[in-house]
């Protein structure tokens, strides 16, 4: 996990913006992580780690769990990318290779 967080920063040229709150909640996919739950039962806001990639073009938010376990939750800078072919590619280019790295890591 360490290892692709690193990458984004050294590889693929984000950087690290301001840590946002995510509700594990809104994830659709994930029954095998762990995240804390309120007296209710019910999953609490987690703090992620949010990046940008320094074109403005896509953002990575990185999720972690109780077990350690990561997940990338990622999104195309609309403000950047639509009408702009050449920063949607740039997008869903970057996002594409990132995942192939991760996936051999």
């Amino acid at each position: 996990g360490q290892l692709a967080e690193n990458a984004l920063l050294k590889l693929f040229f984000f950087v690290r913006c301001r840590d946002r709150n995510v509700n594990p909640e809104s994830l659709g996919g994930i029954d095998d992580f762990h995240f804390p739950v309120d007296r209710k039962g019910q999953l609490k806001e987690t703090c992620a780690k949010q990046f940008i990639h320094h074109t403005g073009s896509i953002f990575i938010k990185v999720l972690r769990d109780d077990k350690g376990w990561m997940i990338f939750i990622v999104f195309e800078n609309r403000r950047v990318t639509v009408g702009n072919v050449e920063m949607k590619r740039l997008a869903e280019q970057t996002w594409k290779e990132f995942s192939d790295y991760v996936a051999q890591v």
